[in-house]
């Protein structure tokens, strides 16, 4: 998003700018508006009252420092900064099209990925925006409220007996530095300089492949699923699934979900032979700006659309059913499938999948392991075969480790199958779309998808 990158520009201008005092500005005011620190209670609660102050003062100077002289950012009570504008300039995405509809948005977004470091904690502030004075020429229909992270669905502060409210500060804490640990490596070009990210330790993602084979014919490959891994400094890599289940706690999932998805769709680009899966969360599923690079992406190129699945996972809850479906549909109608992971176990719905429609619907590899254990396992397993085909979607078992849950799973109907038995996830994609077969050799070492190029060892690919 230009706006986005044009304040990160700025952010990352080492030159000093001095905004002056609010009283001192001159000039006329053409617009105004109020930003807010949506969890400003949590991080005080969590961190104290000195470290939830400090965080709104450095705010402050950080709009202070996109404003340059266009305006003056002051600190407000509960969290707020209010800002007034005597010029426009850097609200503009270039000269012709004028005041961005987006730049609220992005100014929220990139204050609340720069995070801020006082001592050992490193604190995201979810700074959400409203206009009290819109500028002239900036409809009425882009300028409501900008929320990037849908402030009103955090969970509230802990407000019970004393040991639990020190059990939730520490477990706030806990979730800030994993998420500073995984969005460290994300953050654009030379953030990590200024708003203390790690970008150069060696820590990275890594994108590995797991394909979905038909049993029946195990050339067949219906897609590959990426698999995320975080790489440390030491070069060993683990699931990320504590660092995504306190993004999801924290809202700011979507941040990653839509840096993996690109990354996917470039892997996509690049190989007109594959047909590749991802996972988002079942919070990020919904029609906001997030995605609106992404979808621009896949609207300009169906063939790579087509050859995309994005699986929607149960581990939170979906927070807004209409606009899921808004969202689901949206990305149908560009070509893209969608899947419905970890069925089953997860928060979906028998109602939710009738909204929803999916194209693939994945049962858990729970049941799967369950139904080779027991008879009494293996009637739910069959039972839930049946419910899901009635759907009308594509149903993959997940979870499949050896020959006899292969033949379970057949035996109940189920083809497409996913699992250890298969194949283990690799760091290149060694299979075509369905219907072809291997390819003849392995990609080049490093053929993988990090944030940032590194090959893979011999050491780290023997760890899979």
């Amino acid at each position: 998003m230009p706006a986005l990158r044009g304040i990160y520009d700025r952010l990352n201008d080492e030159t000093t700018f001095s905004s002056g005092s609010p009283l001192g500005k001159q000039g006329r005011e053409l617009a105004s508006f109020t930003m807010r620190i949506g969890n400003y209670r949590h991080i005080r609660r969590a961190f104290g009252e000195d470290i939830a102050l400090e965080v709104l003062d450095r705010l402050v100077n950080r709009v202070n420092q996109v404003l340059r002289g266009d305006g003056v950012a002051a600190p407000a009570a509960y969290g707020q900064i209010m800002v007034r504008m005597i010029g426009l300039g850097s609200m503009q995405s270039d000269a012709a099209t004028g005041v961005s509809g987006s730049w609220l948005w992005a100014l929220c977004t990139a204050m609340s990925t720069f995070p801020v470091r006082i001592g050992s904690a490193t604190i995201f502030p979810l700074v959400w925006a409203s206009w009290d004075r819109r500028p002239d020429g900036l409809a009425a229909d882009v300028a409501g409220p900008a929320d990037p992270w849908h402030v009103d669905e955090l969970a509230p502060v802990c407000e019970a007996s004393a040991d639990e409210k020190a059990g939730w500060a520490e477990r706030y804490r806990t979730d800030m530095a994993l998420a500073a640990e995984i969005l460290s490596v994300i953050t654009p070009a030379g953030v990590s300089q200024s708003g203390g990210g790690a970008a150069d330790d060696q820590r990275f993602l890594l994108l590995l492949w797991q394909p979905i084979h038909d049993a029946r014919h195990p050339e067949r490959v219906l897609y590959q699923e990426a698999l995320l891994r975080f790489v440390d400094r030491h070069g060993v890599w683990n699931a990320p699934s504590q660092s995504l289940l306190a993004l999801e706690r924290l809202g700011l999932v979507s941040l990653l979900d839509q840096h993996i998805v690109s990354r996917v769709i470039d892997r996509l680009e690049g190989d007109c032979g594959v047909r590749l899966g991802v996972n988002i969360s079942a919070k990020s599923a919904r029609c906001d700006l997030w995605w609106q690079e992404v979808m621009a992406r896949l609207r300009a190129a169906p063939q790579v659309a087509r050859r995309l699945t994005v699986e929607i996972t149960e581990t939170a809850a979906m927070p807004d059913m209409t606009s899921a479906v808004r969202f689901v549909d949206g990305v149908k109608r560009l070509g893209v499938r969608v899947a419905l992971d970890d069925f089953g176990v997860g928060f979906t719905s028998i109602r939710q999948i009738m909204a929803l429609k999916p194209d693939v619907v994945k049962i858990d590899g729970f049941f799967m392991r369950e139904a080779d254990l027991s008879g009494r396992g293996r009637e739910v397993f069959n039972h839930l075969v049946r419910l899901t085909a009635s759907f009308g979607a594509t149903v993959v078992v997940e979870g499949v480790e050896t020959a006899g849950q292969a033949d379970l799973a057949l035996e109940a109907g189920i083809h497409w199958q996913q699992g250890y038995f298969w194949a283990r996830p690799a760091v290149s994609q060694t299979w075509k779309s369905e219907g072809d077969g291997p390819l003849a050799s392995a990609s080049e070492p490093g053929d993988y998808l990090p944030v940032e190029a590194r090959p893979a060892s011999s050491a780290q690919v023997a760890r899979l």
